[in-house]
């Protein structure tokens, strides 16, 4: 497995503890992708497999850059953090697992906001118990969902995905801290 990591940013000083979360664990031949913001920030991690993709800004909470992402990914899977978020220790190991288990299936793993708080709680595609951070799915342009240019472009995009629900499936552990609660 090759994992795309696509990284939507506008340039906030925590790109850098995104970036150093994901690079800082073995990545195997992965590529990140930065997209959007300047180039400027992520000239550092270029050595480490960091790709810049310039991209307008579209203030649609991510979504263009995530569909350029995605357009522009080489690996067969595909992750996605915000430039807010950080991956916990071990996150990539776990991806790995998951995917060797499952390889034609939608993942979605937990997530933790700052507050304390875990998404998911109970396996279920709904608003307000899915987002970004948790998602990884093989890069098949044929049955990936679509990004709806709007807060809840992450379920969007899950709901929208041509996998099963029986192919869906739910690891009970958080791969990801998110930066604020939304």
């Amino acid at each position: 497995m090759k994992l795309s990591i696509i990284v939507p940013t506008i340039g906030r000083p925590s790109l850098a503890a995104t970036l150093g979360s994901l690079v800082g664990q073995p990545l195997d031949g992965d590529e990140v992708l930065v997209v959007g913001g300047p180039a400027v920030a992520v000239s550092p991690w270029a050595q480490d497999g960091v790709r810049h993709l310039p991209c307008r800004r579209g203030r649609h909470y991510g979504c263009e850059e995530r569909t350029l992402g995605i357009s522009q990914a080489r690996g067969t899977h595909l992750a996605f953090i915000d430039d807010d978020d950080a991956w916990v220790p071990g996150a990539r190991a776990a991806i790995a697992d998951a995917v060797a288990a499952r390889p034609d299936s939608l993942v979605l793993f937990q997530m933790r906001y700052t507050s304390g708080r875990v998404l998911w709680e109970k396996p279920e595609v709904r608003r307000g118990n899915v987002s970004t951070q948790m998602i990884v799915v093989p890069n098949d342009p044929v049955r990936l969902g679509r990004w709806t240019w709007r807060r809840e472009g992450d379920y969007d995009f899950i709901r929208t995905c041509h996998w099963s629900p029986h192919d869906t499936v739910w690891v009970a552990q958080v791969i990801a801290n998110i930066g604020a609660e939304r």
